[in-house]
C-alpha cells in the first residue's frame, strides 16, 4: 500500500484536488490520517465530528443500534467514499462505525475546509459535483442490493469487495480480513443462520472458498458477475 500524507490527499482526492497546495498550509497542518484495522470501531453515538472525513482505502460498515442491542445497517463506506455527516458544522455522530476491512482515511477540519471553498470556486464546484456522485453511487448500490434475493445480493457484495479490497492469490482473489457469518449478516442486512445457509451454497457452488481464519478465496471473479459500482469518480468539474 502507498504511504500517504495529508499533502498526497490534498493533491490526489476528486473533492480536493482543484485546491493548490501552497494555499492549503492550514488544510495540511490540521488534516490528520488514521488507519484501521478490521473490528475497529471509529465512531460512535455522541462523538464529535471533527470536519470531512475520507474514505482512501479499506471499508467501514455503519450501522445503528437499539436498546436491546439489535443492529440495523445503515451504509457501508468504500474507497472514495465521504460520509455526508462529516459535511455538517458542530454535530455528533447518530450512528456507530465499525471497520470491516482495513484500510485508510484522512479527517481534515471543517472550518478550513469550508474556508477554502470559499475562497476557490473551483473546488467548491467539484465538490459539490463529487459529493453528489458519491451519493448517487451509494444510493444506487443499496438500491441494487435490496430488490434481489439473498444470494444474488451477497454475490454483489463479494464481487464489489474482490474489485475493490481483494489480494491476488495463486489461485483466485483473497479476502483477507476476517467476514464471519456474523459480519456477513450485517452487510447483507439478514439474519446470521440466513447468511450462514447462503454463504454454504456459494461454497457449495465453488464460488467462494472458506479459507482459516474467516477469510475468504474467490478461485473465478467472473462467475460472480459485474458489479456496476466503480470506486474511482469520473472525471469532474475540470
Amino acid at each position: 500500500m502507498r504511504l500517504l500524507n495529508p499533502e498526497t490527499v490534498i493533491k490526489d482526492f476528486p473533492i480536493l484536488r482543484h485546491h493548490r497546495l501552497d494555499e492549503s498550509k492550514e488544510l495540511i497542518k490540521a488534516s490528520r490520517m488514521r488507519s484501521f484495522q478490521p473490528r475497529e470501531r471509529l465512531w460512535s453515538p455522541g462523538d464529535p465530528i471533527a470536519g470531512p472525513f475520507f474514505m482512501l482505502s479499506g471499508m467501514v460498515r455503519v450501522y445503528y443500534e437499539g436498546d436491546d442491542g439489535e443492529q440495523s445497517t445503515l451504509t457501508c463506506l468504500w474507497p472514495y467514499d465521504v460520509p455526508s455527516p462529516g459535511l455538517q458544522v458542530a454535530s455528533e455522530w447518530a450512528s456507530y462505525g465499525v471497520a470491516v476491512a482495513p484500510g485508510i482515511c484522512c479527517t481534515v477540519p471543517g472550518r478550513p475546509f469550508f474556508e477554502a471553498c470559499g475562497s476557490t470556486p473551483q473546488m467548491a464546484l467539484t465538490a459539490l459535483t463529487a459529493l453528489a456522485n458519491t451519493y448517487y453511487n451509494r444510493m444506487r448500490w443499496e438500491a441494487m442490493l435490496r430488490i434481489v434475493s439473498l444470494k444474488p445480493r451477497l454475490m454483489m457484495i463479494f464481487a464489489r469487495m474482490a474489485d475493490a479490497l481483494g489480494t491476488t492469490a495463486p489461485d483466485g482473489i483473497l479476502l483477507d480480513f476476517p467476514l464471519t457469518h456474523e459480519i456477513v449478516a450485517g452487510l447483507g442486512c439478514v439474519q446470521r443462520d440466513q447468511a450462514g445457509r447462503t454463504l454454504n451454497e456459494l461454497a457449495e457452488e465453488g464460488l467462494i472458498v472458506d479459507r482459516p481464519r474467516y477469510r475468504w478465496l474467490i478461485p473465478d471473479r467472473a462467475r460472480l458477475g459485474p458489479q456496476p459500482i466503480t470506486e474511482l469518480l469520473p472525471t469532474i468539474a475540470e
